[in-house]
């Protein structure tokens, strides 16, 4: 009896440890602005992001790459999530739709963000794009200074991937792979540029 009792328990203790085991957080996925975080928690089949601002610039939409992805989709108010290949992406007739009002409207291409390669690398395939298409409607949630949104989902795929952040305008707002040299690169760059000077005027005398 006491033994039945035990396997059972065991049991339910492992099914319990794993279950939780498969939901694995991570921390903000590597951005050249630092006030932007997105994270993303593998579930095992799929997973989540949440995007956090910090900044003075309102985010409107952001993107994720991945491989394999089967779909992504929201629950926020007035967002939406697709899946794009790199053909998709870099397709210049493509482009995302968003709505102040029934009448008024603009678009934004992808591809205006900047080619697949540039913004995402090489390494994967796909990206999880989502956005505010109906911006100006009660109920939709703007990611302003302070605010964050979560319960962006993805099926199966790999997660850890290069992510951007984009305005309205279709500026980049932070990116993975953009990324902003550090001052110490400027001053390489700079000595670099003073040595290639020097040495041309030595030639040149």
């Amino acid at each position: 009896m006491y033994k039945k009792i035990g396997l059972v328990f065991s049991f339910l203790l492992f099914t319990h440890v794993n279950a939780h085991a498969l939901v694995l957080p991570s921390a903000c996925l590597t951005s050249n602005n630092p006030d932007v975080c997105v994270t993303e928690t593998d579930t095992g089949s799929g997973g989540v992001y949440e995007i956090t601002n910090n900044g003075a610039q309102r985010i409107y939409g952001f993107a994720v790459s991945n491989s394999d992805t089967l779909s992504a989709y929201t629950f926020q108010p007035n967002w939406i999530g697709m899946v794009l290949t790199k053909e998709d992406w870099d397709e210049p007739g493509r482009a995302m739709i968003f709505y102040e009002s029934p009448s008024v409207s603009r678009s934004l291409s992808m591809s205006s963000l900047g080619s697949f390669e540039s913004l995402f690398g090489t390494t994967e395939n796909k990206v999880n794009l989502y956005w505010n298409w109906l911006y100006g409607y009660p109920g939709t949630v703007p990611l302003e200074n302070g605010q964050a949104l979560g319960d962006f989902f993805w099926e199966f795929g790999e997660p850890a991937s290069n992510m951007i952040a984009f305005g309205l305008d279709g500026k980049i707002i932070a990116s993975s792979i953009l990324a902003v040299p550090e001052p110490e690169t400027y001053a390489m760059m700079l000595a670099g540029l003073g040595l290639v000077g020097f040495s041309a005027r030595r030639k040149f005398n």
